[in-house]
């Protein structure tokens, strides 16, 4: 569980996912708030991940599309996986699976860091659930920011109606964060069969380019804009 404080108000719109796979509902889901922070736009992204690691996989595919945005980010929750082997301890199974290695390679791709590992947060303990005995303690709750959020502090308090700790953490955005030009819309009567078989060819070309990239973030803003020129040429 994963609390953020913030002394500021904020305005903000919300989307609510829970993971639909084959037509049932998981046990996973998302809530992801834009918010506006003294003028500056930001993104809250809330996960809950499920136990067994087909429905983990399956909530975590569909983070990275939420993080490919121009706004400063704060994933947090409950991963229920591990991310590095020294994030569990009284198991003789250490090793990384599938769902451990995407979050891994995600947080890396949006450049993100681990609030709870930042030197502001002081020295905290690693794990964030363990069992009423303790003979077996993980770390599969994170909080991870982009670089401009500057974590001051953090907390990990065990609580008594939960084997997770609540993590809280005091996060600042950067105030020199410049808000981009708005919302483009694009009209709906230009997406005709004509124009997304040729944009879908577009794309395939386009993502030949991501690995010159730093990050997906970076690389995104070159097809958002490649996106816009293409139905503004088609609208014409």
């Amino acid at each position: 569980m994963v609390q953020l404080k913030s002394n500021c108000c904020m305005s903000h719109s919300a989307i609510s996912q829970m993971s639909n796979h084959n037509g049932s509902y998981l046990r996973g889901c998302y809530l992801v708030v834009d918010v506006m922070y003294r003028g500056s736009p930001l993104r809250l992204i809330n996960v809950y991940a499920s136990p067994v690691w087909s429905e983990r996989l399956a909530v975590l595919q569909q983070l990275p599309v939420l993080l490919a945005t121009s706004r400063q980010l704060v994933l947090a929750g409950d991963f229920n996986c591990i991310i590095d082997a020294a994030g569990r301890s009284g198991s003789a199974d250490n090793r990384l699976d599938i769902t451990s290695k995407f979050l891994m390679e995600m947080v890396k791709d949006a450049k993100l860091h681990d609030a709870f590992s930042d030197p502001a947060g002081g020295s905290q303990p690693r794990f964030t659930w363990s069992r009423s005995d303790s003979s077996a303690r993980s770390q599969i709750d994170f909080v991870f920011t982009t670089k401009a959020v500057t974590v001051r502090h953090t907390d990990l308090t065990p609580v008594f109606f939960s084997d997770h700790c609540l993590l809280q953490a005091s996060c600042h955005l950067q105030e020199d964060q410049k808000a981009g030009r708005g919302t483009w819309k694009l009209k709906v009567k230009l997406l005709t069969p004509e124009n997304v078989e040729e944009l879908k060819r577009d794309y395939a070309r386009w993502r030949t380019v991501r690995p010159l990239f730093d990050s997906l973030t970076l690389w995104w803003e070159a097809p958002k804009e490649n996106i816009k020129r293409f139905f503004i040429v088609k609208g014409v």
